[in-house]
């Protein structure tokens, strides 16, 4: 991953009030975007190389060589979201700053202060609902000010240096909890204060306002001089969860990511994660997959593991013959970049695994970071191992001892993530997930009709005895099955990427107006739902919420997308259902900037929708 040099170290000085010498060093820093600016001339596509797919487009009047972009002479804008001279990025989540930590890169050359005025990029301006930010020339002795503004404060400091000298200068805009800093060349001013959550779902633009007006004057505040490259980079925690645009990864019925061909009886699919879909090239400890099989020609499971390990006695999945079953993974990635899927089957599958996000490498120490775990089972209660050798009676509940078990320690445990299976159930019924010693919620995890066996992960605290129940909310017996994938270390989350696990909570269910309207969502309809300060989540700071979603009620066979809110619908899918069957499924969604996430049913006929929520991750 490249990364762009500052310059050298200079000695600790003051001006003006401000504190001038090296800008602070984040513990990890995750690059969210990479524009190199090596488009040869003719191009339309500004091309995000750090493998997120942040792309973006090529202004007509910008002049490329293959190494730098130019902006000419101020051309007057003529309204409108994309003007000639703008490189405009889609919006993404990724590009807002909100609580975290935030560090914009750029290298640029300014031919002389008569042209240092502008705005070298900006998401957002002024007025723009969530706040913005932006790089902005002052105009008169050709220093550079990184702003950012948010609804509840703002700061702004201008560099020490003059960089209108038609020399090349790297600038850093960075901004933490406590203070904002602008570097030229190894050299910083700072301004200290919070500046607050600073979020909108505006493009990011290069060059210029986003919006100006067909006047002939500055207020399209268009850049002169040429930049060679732009990086956006964020603190995150080390085993610390980034959210990325859903991205399918494999798909056998099509041959991406493995043959174009049903996976064999007791075959493998080994996929590579590594710098696909928005996950890095290195740095990663586990993917989160949203994992599909389809169009099996027997009954079956699925289990997922590491690249180039053994494979666990666990399954992630179960399925039967000709049915579309889903279901979220959490998986560590082998030391070959790969992770695997085994068919568990005497008949052949096709699969198919969206990347919905991944944890970071690290040292595992900060309250809120993943710790991935090889696939253990905890429970199995058809053979006696955790519980009593006997199904799970009605209205029963196994009290499942997790820390110390399947490499869980046994201390400084906040939550557990558990596939649970369902297996020879006498009756329909749910099974409800919670807290060992506290007081069962109004939640469900996983739905199951009778002989049918289905899995779910679940994400669940652990009880201050060291324990999770498991309910079993039927009128008949059945069987119980819990493979641990990882765990989070406990304590207060508060850095980027942290996890903070939440008690069970109904923040959805369109069949009493929950969250929604009361009644079935349309075909093709959605639901936006408001997640912050909602069920125990914050208000502000939130990255992306885990939510256990369940369709019932269904009156047409279909598929729910589960996306932020305020943004484009990804080609992916979290569940799939037919008709008159209740699904469920863990999907981990990142939060719009408007605080809400959309559900979308791909659908002809009406369903019936309903979410929990079982934490967030800290932004």
């Amino acid at each position: 991953m490249r990364k762009i040099v500052l310059g050298l170290a200079v000695p600790a000085l003051v001006l003006a009030g401000m504190t001038v010498g090296q800008p602070a060093q984040a513990a990890t820093v995750q690059t969210v975007a990479l524009w190199n600016m090596t488009e040869p001339a003719g191009s339309t596509v500004l091309v995000d190389s750090s493998g997120h797919g942040l792309n973006g487009s090529i202004g007509t009047s910008i002049a490329l060589n293959g190494a730098y972009a130019t902006f000419p002479t101020i051309v007057r804008g003529t309204g409108g979201t994309i003007d000639p001279q703008h490189l405009e990025v889609i919006n993404s989540p990724q590009l807002n700053p909100g609580t975290s930590d935030f560090i914009v890169t750029v290298r640029l050359l300014i031919p002389s202060v008569a042209a240092s005025f502008g705005n070298v990029m900006q998401k957002g301006q002024t007025g723009t609902p969530g706040g913005f930010w932006k790089i902005q020339l002052d105009g008169g002795a050709g220093r550079v000010l990184c702003d950012f503004v948010s609804p509840t404060g703002s700061g702004g400091v201008f560099s020490a240096q003059v960089v209108a000298d038609n020399l090349w200068h790297t600038v850093t805009c960075e901004r933490s909890a406590t203070q904002v800093t602008t570097t030229v060349d190894g050299i910083t001013t700072r301004k200290v204060g919070a500046v607050g959550d600073v979020s909108n779902t505006w493009p990011l633009s290069i060059g210029g306002k986003t919006m100006c007006a067909a006047v002939p004057s500055h207020d399209c505040d268009y850049f002169i001089g040429s930049i060679s490259s732009v990086q956006v980079q964020t603190s995150t925690t080390a085993f610390g969860f980034t959210p990325v645009a859903p991205a399918r990864l494999l798909d056998t019925r099509v041959g991406l990511g493995a043959p174009k061909a049903p996976v064999a009886p007791a075959g493998t699919v080994h996929l590579p994660v590594l710098g696909a879909g928005g996950v890095p090239t290195s740095g990663v400890s586990a993917v989160a997959l949203n994992v599909t099989a389809t169009g099996s020609t027997a009954a079956g499971y699925i289990t997922t593991y590491p690249g180039g390990t053994t494979a666990p006695n666990a399954s992630n999945l179960n399925f039967t013959a000709g049915a579309t079953v889903a279901n979220l993974v959490v998986v560590p990635v082998g030391a070959d970049g790969t992770v695997s899927l085994f068919n568990g089957s005497v008949g052949t599958t096709d699969l198919v695994a969206d990347v919905t996000g991944y944890y970071l490498a690290g040292a595992l120490t900060t309250p809120g970071a993943f710790a991935p775990l090889a696939p253990a089972r905890l429970l199995d209660t058809r053979a006696g191992l955790g519980a009593p050798m006997a199904p799970v009676a009605p209205s029963g509940t196994v009290h499942l001892a997790v820390l110390s078990h399947g490499g869980v320690p046994a201390s400084g445990v906040s939550a557990v993530v558990l596939n649970v299976t369902a297996t020879g159930p006498t009756a329909a019924g749910y099974i409800t997930a919670y807290p060992g010693g506290t007081t069962r919620p109004t939640a469900s995890n996983l739905n199951f009709a009778p002989g049918a066996t289905v899995a779910n992960v679940v994400v669940v605290p652990v009880g201050a005895d060291g324990t999770v129940s498991l309910f079993n909310g039927s009128v008949g017996a059945t069987d119980l099955v819990a493979d641990v994938a990882g765990y989070f270390v406990a304590g207060a989350s508060t850095t980027t990427g942290a996890f903070a696990a939440l008690a069970p909570a109904r923040l959805l269910d369109t069949r009493a107006g929950i969250g929604a309207p009361a009644g079935p969502v349309a075909p093709g309809g959605t639901v936006h739902l408001a997640v912050l300060g909602a069920g125990a989540v914050p208000a502000t700071g939130v990255l992306a919420v885990v939510l256990n979603v369940t369709v019932t009620q269904s009156t047409a066979a279909g598929a729910v997308t589960a996306f932020a809110g305020g943004t484009s619908m990804p080609a992916t899918a979290n569940l799939d259902y037919s008709a008159g069957a209740t699904v469920v499924n863990l999907v981990v969604v990142p939060v719009g900037a408007d605080g809400t996430v959309s559900l979308f049913n791909s659908s002809s006929g009406t369903t019936q929708l309903i979410a929990d929520v079982a934490g967030y991750f800290v932004q």
